[in-house]
């Protein structure tokens, strides 16, 4: 993740190393290893949370996500994940962070908020990655995703 800082040298990269280590790379060169730490093989998704003015940081794995504040302090983890062979998502919906992701061996689409309760309506059955957009401006979001016969289906949030 590209980030930006007052100048060139203070711009740099957020990276996940071999070992699971959160890495700051500034682009002058200047190397910190943030107090938030996975394990060999995770994936980092770093995200400007922009209602609470920080990054937050998703490590996460084929069983597991958890989110990070920069400081090092675990927001969530969700730790029963059958498989995840795809990324989570980072969805902003009536003012709060949900993780979206799809558990395909449960064959189930999971939308969570920081306090680990799913989205009303969810899990959601499904094999497919999902998406949720307004997509035909009405103002209702609408949540996208293929059923176990490859049909798309539209689901309306309800808040």
């Amino acid at each position: 993740f590209i980030f930006k800082g007052k100048n060139i040298g203070l711009s740099g990269i957020y990276y996940i190393d071999t070992l699971g280590q959160a890495v700051k790379l500034t682009f002058k060169g200047r190397k910190e290893y943030l107090p938030l730490k996975g394990q060999p093989g995770d994936r980092l998704i770093v995200k400007y949370l922009k209602s609470r003015n920080m990054f937050g940081f998703i490590i996460y794995n084929s069983h597991a996500i958890k989110v990070f504040t920069p400081e090092g302090n675990q927001i969530l983890a969700i730790n029963d994940i059958g498989n995840l062979e795809t990324s989570p998502y980072l969805y902003l919906l009536s003012d709060r962070y949900r993780i979206g992701y799809l558990d395909s061996e449960k064959m189930e689409a999971n939308l969570i908020d920081f306090n680990g309760r799913n989205y009303k309506g969810f899990p959601l059955s499904g094999i497919s990655p999902f998406s949720i957009k307004d997509i035909n401006n009405d103002g209702i979001m609408e949540v996208v995703i293929a059923d176990e016969s490859g049909n798309l289906t539209v689901y309306a949030l309800s808040e």
